[in-house]
């Protein structure tokens, strides 16, 4: 069985006009549970864009399913932009190393990565390591100045299915969250960066109502899925609404 994909007003080329390959992501069963959790991710990436540029950008498209001459079913699907792309628009380059110190990484990028792990209940991430064997880092790709900068880097995240705002039927956290389920929080920030993410916050704050527009007008997602995310973000936004709540919620929790 083939696929085919509808762009809507983009053409292909629009979509790969940078020089890398941009990737597909879509449901991998037929079914409309997992057509709204790859909306749910693509809504994820999307929040990203919202609070920052240095993100991935995404393209919802349609996907033809098809055997032969026949067309068997159709369901939503994105694109996500490669990494080549990305680190071109940030001005810089991709660095592959297979791990760094937190020193190495931009306080104020660090933080706002960690801050919205939180928001979206990411429980399947890493911004200075990779899996054994593997580059850094785990779902997160580093961007420096150049392919040899070793300090100034920000992180860029990527691949948010095991996460609350998704919540999938196969998400399970990673044992050191010390969660029970993915649609608990848990801050996962370093300590360092505390002061950096207070300053965060307020911006945060201020992209409340676009990220509500934008789940909103995000075609193909229907209404059970529209309400269950705009109620998480709000968990999120009473989590963050005073210092105290930031310290009791988030900060208590950093790393070191």
């Amino acid at each position: 069985m083939a696929a085919a994909l509808s762009l809507g007003s983009a053409s292909p080329a629009a979509v790969a006009a940078g020089k890398g390959q941009a990737a597909v992501c879509r449901g991998c069963r037929d079914t409309n549970q997992f057509e709204q959790l790859t909306l749910r991710e693509y809504v994820a990436y999307r929040l990203y864009q919202i609070l920052t540029p240095e993100s991935f950008k995404v393209r919802l498209a349609r996907v033809t399913y098809v055997d032969g001459d026949r067309q068997v079913t159709q369901r939503w699907g994105f694109f996500v932009e490669d990494i080549d792309d990305t680190s071109k628009r940030m001005g810089g380059k991709e660095i592959s190393v297979p791990s760094l110190p937190s020193t190495a990484l931009l306080p104020e990028a660090a933080a706002r990565v960690a801050l919205f792990q939180y928001l979206i209940g990411n429980a399947d991430w890493a911004m200075i390591a990779g899996p054994k064997g593997r580059d850094c880092c785990h779902n997160s790709k580093l961007v420096g100045a150049t392919e040899e900068a070793r300090t100034s880097i920000t992180p860029v995240p990527y691949d948010f299915d095991i996460t609350g705002l998704v919540d999938p039927p196969y998400a399970a956290p990673a044992p050191q969250m010390r969660i029970s389920s993915v649609r608990s929080r848990r801050y996962w920030g370093f300590c360092r960066d505390s002061d950096e993410l207070l300053r965060r916050v307020p911006s945060f704050i201020a992209a409340r109502p676009a990220m509500e527009a934008e789940i909103a007008g995000t075609p193909g997602l229907d209404d059970r899925s529209r309400k269950d995310l705009v109620a998480y973000l709000g968990g999120f936004f009473e989590d963050v609404a005073t210092p105290e709540r930031i310290e009791k919620k988030l900060l208590r929790d950093c790393r070191n």
